[in-house]
């Protein structure tokens, strides 16, 4: 086992396991507070809060990109509206010249 309370989780696990009180464990607690202690010094167990900021940038971008795809498809539309009229008045100038 590796990490900066190692030797605190190894002491206070082995005070458990062969711990004789009725109670398991309840001779072990100075060992468990020592494990308690450098896990709160050193953060142990606890999800860095870059990871949140990380997951809202994430979403921030999908926004963006997904109403920058909306954009897009409706200048794309647009585009299409602006040639398919072109189209309907170059026909009907041509219809109107024969």
């Amino acid at each position: 086992m590796q990490g900066p309370c190692a030797e605190e989780f190894k002491q206070a696990f082995a005070c458990f396991i062969y711990s004789k009180e009725e109670d398991k464990g309840s001779d072990c607690v100075p060992e468990f507070r020592k494990m308690h202690e450098c896990f709160v010094k050193h953060d142990v167990g606890k999800k860095p809060e870059s990871d949140d900021e990380e997951d809202e940038s994430e979403e921030k971008q999908n926004e963006i990109v997904s109403s920058g795809n909306q954009v897009e498809t409706q200048a794309q539309m647009a585009n299409l509206e602006v040639e398919m009229k072109a189209e309907m008045d170059e026909k009907k100038k041509n219809t109107e010249s024969t």
